[in-house]
């Protein structure tokens, strides 16, 4: 009992004192993302919870000498409550004698106890033993209806972090209870039902309509308790349910945290974004606006989530940010982008081109260097979208250019066959990181003011036949690379030096063939190309 009390009290000082490892963590920066909401990633911790960790350790093993005498509150409330907190494990041999002994002590725990055990558990990211297991959903089982709000909320939560199914009559029993408990009204705490529904959407559980009205009712009546986690928390399991959610109600909710907003951590705020526009809910002028004003102040401390996250939220919203909040994502988002994934990075440049915008060139460069470093994580769908949008993005920043200066610089408008414009750029229109487009034999058209307007027309012509010829040809591979390859610009300026990291992708070689060849090229060879291309 003096070994348990200890261990309790100190760490619970080191709680209170805000020293433990994940509250320092967090409260420096959460690297958490909208597909990770709830989970929080541990640094080393302070020196002092380092010496605390130390001399818990030795707490186990000499706990080791008491185990015949020792009680479950005393274990599994106290001991590996606080090795849960430190996130320090128990030393072998050590551990193995406490599980054993703590599998014997689960016939004699309650409720609160059973929470307990498993809670220790996910705070360790540490999966139980397969036999601790079964005895535990056992016992669980058995005692459901003594499960109140907060120990139910708990084991709830456990089992979402670990992962872990319970089995499949006692899913349903869970479900039972949780919406007992709603109409009883004891889900009192905010936290508890929250943390109720993140779980068990967690845990992939369906979701009935009857549970979402009760806890759209629960969570009216709590409102005013939230703070910004409950709020990111609530929506993203909401949005990730994927189900029907009362336009008013989420209103009201939305309302309710305007205030708060500007105290949501960037975590928070992205995840809240992210939510709100994956419900395809348009919230009011007055919660958007204040959102993106708090944002502006974060957007130096967010992660490449956060940024991919946001600027999403806002293209499905249809919602274009102020000239001050631009400057401040590009340059700050334009410093981490090497560090994006590939689906952030094409979440972004997609919701680039969505919004119209027109980015700095320098962070186009920029994210066509990403793009260049994390080539072999993309796979050929998101790299073919991403090439489409920078080549977007760069013809209209092109664009801008030629309508703020008349003078040439070395860029030819051109129209093509349907009626569109284009350009045709004396360099690659991706240019790929530092490498540049290699020669070829594909002729480049540059402004030359003493060539007459009927030989400039001419020229453009000829390129266009030969674009149309390379196209018509690629319309007979598949779907697929047709749509890709149906942008001439983009198939007449694919660096060589992409065509050959990208080997399986062999719809490129057949257009480098195609737009090699001369406009003169016979029907034989054009067959020759495409038994090459399906072979």
């Amino acid at each position: 009992q003096g070994l348990a009390n200890s261990a309790y009290g100190l760490v619970r000082v080191l709680e209170l004192s805000g020293q433990l490892p994940w509250q320092l963590n967090h409260s420096s920066s959460s690297s958490v993302s909208a597909t990770q909401a709830g989970q929080v990633r541990l640094s080393p911790g302070s020196a002092t919870a380092a010496a605390a960790a130390r001399w818990l350790q030795v707490c186990l093993r000499v706990s080791v000498l008491h185990l015949p005498s020792i009680q479950p509150g005393e274990l599994y409330g106290q001991l590996l409550w606080a090795c849960g907190k430190l996130r320090c494990p128990a030393p072998e041999p050590a551990q193995h004698y406490i599980l054993t002994r703590g599998q014997e002590l689960l016939a004699r725990c309650d409720s609160q106890q059973l929470a307990t055990a498993l809670y220790c558990f996910a705070l360790l990211q540490q999966r139980p033993p397969a036999p601790w297991l079964q005895q535990f959903w056992k016992h669980v089982s058995c005692k459901l209806n003594t499960f109140q709000g907060l120990g139910l909320a708990k084991l709830l939560w456990s089992a979402a972090q670990l992962q872990l199914q319970p089995p499949e009559q006692l899913v349903t029993a869970l479900q039972q209870r949780v919406s007992s408990q709603l109409d009883s009204k004891q889900l009192t705490e905010p936290g508890c039902v929250v943390s109720a529904l993140h779980s068990m959407v967690g845990l992939r559980w369906k979701l009935p309509q009857r549970y979402l009205v009760k806890f759209q009712a629960a969570v009216v009546l709590q409102l005013q308790r939230f703070n910004s986690r409950d709020y990111s928390n609530m929506l993203w399991a909401l949005a990730t349910a994927r189900v029907k959610v009362d336009a008013r109600w989420l209103d009201r909710v939305l309302m309710a945290s305007c205030p708060q907003l500007p105290s949501f951590s960037a975590s928070d705020l992205s995840i809240t974004l992210w939510a709100v526009a994956k419900l395809q809910h348009t919230p009011s002028r007055q919660w958007l606006l204040q959102a993106l004003s708090s944002s502006l102040t974060q957007l130096i401390t967010f992660q490449p989530s956060h940024f991919s996250n946001s600027l999403w939220a806002l293209s499905k919203l249809g919602s274009v940010p102020s000239p001050l909040w631009l400057n401040t994502f590009w340059s700050t988002s334009g410093q981490t982008l090497t560090r994006f994934s590939p689906a952030e990075l094409t979440a972004t440049v997609s919701a680039v081109v969505k919004l119209e915008l027109t980015p700095p060139i320098e962070w186009v460069q920029q994210v066509t260097n990403a793009v260049d470093q994390n080539l072999a994580s993309f796979d050929s769908k998101r790299l073919l979208y991403v090439l489409q949008a920078l080549q977007q993005l760069q013809a209209r920043h092109i664009s801008h250019r030629l309508r703020l200066s008349s003078s040439s610089i070395g860029v030819l408008q051109y129209g093509n066959s349907n009626g569109s414009q284009g350009y045709i750029y004396s360099n690659s229109i991706v240019p790929f990181g530092r490498l540049q487009l290699q020669p070829s034999s594909t002729p480049r058209l540059l402004y030359d003011s003493s060539r007459s307007p009927a030989a400039t027309h001419q020229s453009v012509a000829d390129v266009d036949a030969q674009q149309r010829a390379a196209v018509d040809v690629l319309h007979q591979l598949d779907s697929f690379a047709s749509e890709a390859y149906s942008m001439a610009c983009l198939v007449t300026l694919m660096p060589d030096w992409l065509q050959h990291r990208v080997a399986h992708w062999p719809k490129q070689l057949a257009a480098d063939r195609a737009l090699s060849s001369s406009s003169s090229r016979s029907q034989e060879t054009q067959q020759q190309l495409l038994v090459g291309a399906a072979a």
